[in-house]
C-alpha cells in the first residue's frame, strides 16, 4: 500500500464542482467585509481578535456532519446565504447532530469567508457573501458547536507565489503528487509565521468558532520517501544527522518529527486564540481488516498518529478524528472482513492501539456514506448499510463525525441518522 487514502472530497472534484457552478454565482453588492478601522491592527487588515472564553466542553458525545458551501451551488439553487443556513442547520439538528464540521478554507478557491490576509483569496460567490459566518451564526444560535476545517500545508495562492517555500524532491524540483495539490514544507520558518497569521486572522473574522481543524495534512502522498527534500528541510538534518543520507531511517524520523512540529504549531496558534484543536486523518488498514502499523504509516508518508495524539499542553492535539471507512477497504481489497459490522470491532482496536501509547486526545470515528472504487470494485453502502455503520460506529462510545451533508440530503437518508442518537 503506497498510499494514505483521503476520503474526505478530493480537490480534484471542488475544483470540478465550483467550475461547473462558475456561471450561476449571483454574488449581490452586499458588503460584507470586515471595514471599521477600529477592529484592525495598525498597519493591518487583520481585524483584532476579541478574547473569548475557552468553549465549555459538552458530556454529550460529538455527532457531527461535515458540510461543504461548494455545494451550496447545486443544493440550495437561489437561495440566500441566510435561508441556506437556515434549512442546513435546522436538518442537522433535527438529525441529532450537535457540531458542524464546516469547510472554511478551500485550497484552490480560498475563503468561504471574506478576507484580506495576505496570499490568500476569497471564493469568488458565496466566500464573498459570507456564507461561513452565516451558517456559523445560525448553528450557533440552534446551540451546535462549530469546527472550522481548513487545509494545514496546501494552499495554492502561496505555492504560486513562493517556490522556496514548496515541498521539494532531490535537485531543489517540486514535489506535485497530485494534480491540484500544493504543498508547502514544514521547515520552512516563513511558512510558519505564515500559517500562524492565517489562523489569526480566521479566527478575527469568524470569533464565534469554536474550534479549528486540520484535514488530512499529508507529506509524502506516494509513500516513497522521498518528500521533502526542500534545502531547509536538507540544512535542518544535516545539522541534526551528519552523516546520515537521504532515505535512511533517520531521514524518515526527522521528516515525520518536522510534520509534527508543523501540527504542533498549529495546535498552539488555535489554542492561543482560545479555541479547541481537532486533526481528521485516515488511519490505513491491512486486507486482514487490521489497522496499519503507526510505524509503518510514519516511515511511509511522515504521519505520526501516536505522536499527534500525545502531544501535551499547548501543542496538545485536542481532538483526533480518525477516519474508518468499510466501504473503501471493501472496494480496494474485496475482503468479506469489510462490512458495517466492521466498524466496531475496528473502532475497538483504534481506541485501545493509542489509549496504550498515552493519547491525550478526545478520539473520534469518521464514517461515510460515500462510494469507493478501489481496485476491487466500486462499493456505495445501501441505506441499511448507512444505518447499520452508524448504529456500529455508536457502540464504540466514541464521538462520530460523518461525510456529509450534501449526500445524505441528496440520497434522502436524514432519518438513518437516528442510529447515532
Amino acid at each position: 500500500m503506497k498510499t494514505i487514502y483521503t476520503s474526505l472530497l478530493s480537490v480534484l472534484t471542488i475544483t470540478l464542482l465550483l467550475t461547473a457552478c462558475e456561471t450561476s454565482k449571483n454574488p449581490t453588492s452586499e458588503n460584507t467585509e470586515l471595514s471599521e478601522a477600529s477592529k484592525r491592527r495598525p498597519g493591518s487588515t487583520t481585524p483584532t481578535p476579541t478574547p473569548t472564553p475557552t468553549p465549555t466542553t459538552s458530556t454529550a458525545l460529538a455527532r457531527g456532519i461535515r458540510l461543504d458551501p461548494a455545494y451550496f451551488y447545486s443544493s440550495h439553487p437561489g437561495q440566500s446565504v441566510t435561508q441556506i443556513a437556515l434549512d442546513v442547520v435546522t436538518t442537522i439538528k433535527a438529525a441529532g447532530g450537535n457540531q458542524l464540521y464546516l469547510y472554511a478554507y478551500n485550497t484552490i478557491y480560498g475563503a468561504w469567508y471574506p478576507t484580506q490576509y495576505e496570499q490568500t483569496t476569497t471564493e469568488a460567490g458565496y466566500g464573498k457573501l459570507n456564507i461561513f459566518n452565516a451558517v456559523t451564526a445560525e448553528a450557533k444560535k440552534q446551540g451546535l458547536k462549530v469546527v472550522a476545517v481548513v487545509p494545514l500545508n496546501n494552499f495554492k495562492s502561496v505555492w504560486d507565489n513562493n517556490s522556496s517555500w514548496r515541498v521539494k524532491k532531490a535537485g531543489n524540483i517540486d514535489y506535485i503528487p497530485f494534480s491540484g495539490i500544493y504543498l508547502l514544507s514544514a521547515s520552512v520558518l516563513d511558512y510558519q509565521n505564515w500559517y500562524k497569521g492565517f489562523i489569526d486572522d480566521l479566527v478575527a473574522r469568524n470569533p464565534n468558532i469554536d474550534a479549528i481543524e486540520v484535514v488530512e495534512p499529508t507529506l509524502d502522498y506516494n509513500w516513497d520517501k522521498i518528500p521533502d527534500q526542500n534545502p531547509a528541510a536538507l540544512a535542518a538534518f544535516s545539522s541534526k544527522y551528519p552523516s546520515a543520507l537521504v532515505g535512511s531511517q533517520s531521514w524518515l524520523d526527522f521528516r515525520a518529527a518536522e510534520f509534527l512540529n508543523l501540527i504542533a504549531l498549529f495546535n498552539q496558534q488555535v489554542h492561543k486564540n482560545l479555541k479547541q484543536s481537532y486533526l481528521v486523518q485516515t488511519w490505513t488498514i491491512q486486507s486482514n481488516g487490521s489497522l496499519m502499523p503507526n510505524s509503518t504509516i510514519k516511515n511511509s508518508s511522515g504521519f505520526d498518529f501516536a505522536g499527534v495524539a500525545t502531544l501535551q499542553n499547548e501543542s496538545k492535539t485536542d481532538n483526533l478524528v480518525t477516519e474508518l471507512i468499510w466501504q473503501q477497504w471493501f472496494s480496494q481489497y474485496g475482503t468479506s472482513v469489510f462490512n458495517p459490522s466492521w466498524i466496531s470491532t475496528i473502532g475497538a482496536s483504534y481506541k485501545n492501539t493509542l489509549t496504550t501509547v498515552g493519547a491525550n486526545s478526545t478520539l473520534h470515528i469518521h464514517v461515510e456514506i460515500s462510494t469507493f472504487s478501489g481496485a476491487h470494485n466500486t462499493t456505495s453502502p445501501t441505506d441499511l448499510e448507512f444505518e447499520q455503520t452508524l448504529q456500529y460506529a455508536k457502540s464504540v462510545g466514541l464521538g462520530i463525525s460523518v461525510y456529509d451533508y450534501n449526500q445524505i440530503k441528496t440520497r434522502n437518508a436524514f432519518s438513518y441518522l437516528s442510529s447515532w442518537q
